[in-house]
């Protein structure tokens, strides 16, 4: 299988997320430093309205325009916890595999180094 092309804009800035993660940077500082470098969600489109469903001739396409906007922290959080960065994916059992369609971005190592600084960062404060 062939391999996805990277997006090489938002592959470094999320390495260099990562990077700044290991470092022990805050998941604010993150994503203000990520929002400072353009990246951004994914475009997404507004639900359509009771009036525009109802009218049969209305064209998703031509009038609601994705939109793409700004990180929040929770997002920065999912990016980080987001295993497929390191070339891995879930496959039919709930299990992460090694993806053959897709390059990883971030090595394994660094991906581990970041869980354990975001864990031990994050302590619920329910645990005894």
């Amino acid at each position: 299988m062939e391999n996805k092309p990277i997006d090489v804009p938002r592959a470094k800035i999320i390495k260099r997320l990562f990077l700044k993660a290991k470092d022990g940077v805050s998941l604010a500082d993150l994503t203000r430093y990520a929002n400072e470098q353009g990246l951004t969600t994914t475009p997404r489109r507004r639900p359509r309205t009771f009036e525009e469903k109802m009218n049969g001739n209305f064209n998703i396409k031509e009038n609601i325009k994705p939109i793409e906007r700004q990180l929040h922290k929770s997002a920065v959080a999912r990016i980080l916890s987001n295993r497929e960065y390191t070339g891995m994916m879930r496959n039919h059992k709930d299990q992460w595999i090694q993806c053959s369609s897709f390059e990883a971005i971030i090595p394994k190592d660094l991906f581990e180094e970041v869980q354990k600084k975001l864990k031990s960062r994050y302590v619920s404060r329910y645990s005894k």
